[in-house]
C-alpha cells in the first residue's frame, strides 16, 4: 500500500498555526488531482490510514470531508482571516518536491489552487530525491511532498510515522503527548479491536 501526504513542518513560523494548515489543506481539491492531474487511479485521501489497510476498518477521517469544495475554500478563507491573513498580505510557502513529472504536476496544481483560493505565493523547490529526504529529515523546508509504501499490511504501519520517537520519518516534528500515549498502548494490547480502537483514538 503507498500513501503520499504532504507534510508540512511544525517549527515553521507560519505553518506552526493550525488554522493555516487547516486552511492549506481543504483548498487542495483531490478530486481534481487524482482525476485530472494525475489519472491513473490513485484514490483521494482523507484520513492518514488508507482504507482497505489490515483489519482497521473504516479509518477516522477529517471533519470537512462532507463539504462541497466551495464551502471548504470559503472555510478557509475565515481561517486564514483568523490567523491574520488574507489575499492582500499572504503567506508564502515554499513546497518542496522531489524531481518525476507526476509530483511536478501535483504541485504546480496545488501551487495555483492556493493562489486561487487563499492568494497564498508558492515558491516551487525541486531537488533529487537523496537531496529531497535528506532535507526533509533536518527540516529544511515548509511544505513538502512525501510518499510511504507500507511495510506490512497494518495501521500501525502508517500511524507510527507521525510518533515523536520516529526521528527519522517523522517530517514535520509532529509530538502530541496524548497520540504517542495512545500509540504506546496499541503497541502493547493483544486484544485486536482495542488495539485498532487506540490507534483510531490517536
Amino acid at each position: 500500500m503507498l500513501t503520499a501526504t504532504s507534510p508540512l513542518n511544525l517549527d515553521d513560523d507560519v505553518l506552526k498555526d493550525l488554522r493555516v494548515r487547516r486552511a492549506l489543506a481543504m483548498t487542495i481539491d483531490r478530486k481534481i488531482l487524482t482525476e485530472k492531474v494525475l489519472r491513473t487511479g490513485e484514490v483521494a485521501a482523507y484520513s492518514f490510514v488508507p482504507p482497505g489497510t489490515g483489519d482497521y476498518g473504516s479509518s477516522p477521517e477529517v471533519s470537512w470531508k462532507g463539504m462541497n469544495q466551495a464551502e471548504r475554500v470559503a472555510e478557509a478563507q475565515k481561517l486564514m482571516k483568523q490567523a491574520g491573513y488574507d489575499k492582500s498580505n499572504a503567506p508564502t510557502i515554499r513546497l518542496s518536491y522531489n524531481t518525476s513529472e507526476n509530483h511536478k504536476k501535483v504541485a504546480i496544481a496545488v501551487a495555483a489552487m492556493w493562489k486561487k483560493a487563499l492568494g497564498v505565493k508558492t515558491e516551487l523547490f525541486n531537488t533529487e530525491v537523496k537531496v529531497h529526504y535528506d532535507n526533509l529529515k533536518t527540516r529544511d523546508f515548509q511544505a513538502a511532498r512525501a510518499g510511504w509504501i507500507a511495510d506490512y499490511n497494518d495501521p500501525q504501519n502508517f500511524l507510527n510515522l507521525m510518533e515523536s520517537r520516529n526521528t527519522s520519518q517523522n517530517y514535520a516534528n509532529f509530538n502530541d503527548g496524548t497520540y504517542n500515549d495512545l500509540m504506546r498502548k496499541a503497541e502493547l494490547e493483544a486484544d485486536p479491536v482495542k488495539r485498532n480502537e487506540y490507534m483510531r483514538q490517536a
